[in-house]
């Protein structure tokens, strides 16, 4: 049972009614005392009418008064509540848009870390020769993200929120070792290539099956993005070593000519010597 949905449902009804209640009594007994009420005496209608039109009305202001106080009582029992398909369609817009490996990661962790407002935002590749990131840049981690790396690989697979109901005892002490709230594998055609890990929001609260929901999400489709970056960085860098290595081809070509010329111009000043010695007779 969540206790925050009952209370906030239940303050939205509360108040609902109370302004209804309001509304009708106000409307019916002292607006219809002074003005309404003798006029349809007048007329001959029941008075009966009046009120059945008034309830009929005031009905229909139910609904927009209760969702204008679940608005209300939603910023107040959850003011850490975000709508998961718009940031999901910003994340996938900055996957889809950004082919920069550094700037892709930077772009969707921002959104991460502004939305969830965790502490931080950390991805730990699994193989070493990748590079991993901790966002924000300047969160001091008093350890290397390639330590964090030989423990959470040991982790049951799957989203991992930290919570001494569920997790062993063995993940649960990881979690609490590097102050991890939430932990999710980024799995590819590959397998398993890292780990989004995440820090305790700040405001204190736990992570929600919305944020689980989401981060799984996240997970699958930055795995994609990624191998498409690291793709695209792999071309950049063949493209790279590929003009790094006609480069020193044509330099080294024109080095051999330079030499060849040095050797023609030796060539022909010895045969200028040699003719020289035979035209006077020293041979």
């Amino acid at each position: 049972l969540d206790v925050k949905y009952v209370a906030a449902r239940g303050v939205a009804y509360v108040l609902s009614f109370a302004t209804i209640i309001a509304i009708f009594v106000t409307v019916a007994f002292f607006l219809g005392q002074v003005f309404v009420f003798q006029e349809l005496q007048q007329a001959g209608i029941k008075v009966q009418i009046y009120y059945v039109t008034l309830a009929t009305f005031i009905a229909l202001l139910f609904q927009p008064t209760l969702a204008y106080f679940n608005k209300i009582s939603d910023k107040l029992f959850y003011r850490e509540r975000y709508d998961a398909g718009q940031l999901l369609s910003r994340l996938s817009s900055i996957m889809a848009e950004e082919i920069d490996y550094n700037l892709l990661i930077r772009n969707v962790f921002d959104e991460i870390y502004k939305t969830l407002k965790c502490r931080y935002v950390w991805m730990v590749m699994a193989d070493n020769s990748l590079p991993s990131y901790s966002y924000p840049q300047n969160y001091e981690v008093s350890y290397k993200l390639s330590e964090i790396r030989k423990d959470i690989v040991k982790m049951p697979k799957g989203i991992l929120i930290s919570d001494v109901q569920t997790l062993d005892k063995e993940t649960l002490a990881t979690f609490q070792k590097y102050n991890i709230a939430a932990l999710a594998p980024i799995k590819s055609s590959k397998g398993t290539v890292g780990f989004l890990v995440f820090g305790a929001k700040t405001s204190g609260y736990i992570y929600s099956k919305q944020d689980a929901d989401m981060i799984d999400t996240l997970s699958s489709s930055l795995a994609i993005s990624l191998d498409n970056s690291l793709a695209v960085q792999e071309i950049k860098n063949f493209n790279i070593n590929l003009q790094d290595r006609i480069h020193q081809a044509t330099q080294d070509l024109e080095k051999a000519n330079d030499e060849l010329k040095t050797l023609d111009k030796a060539k022909d000043e010895f045969k200028k010597v040699a003719m020289a010695v035979q035209g006077s007779g020293w041979v």
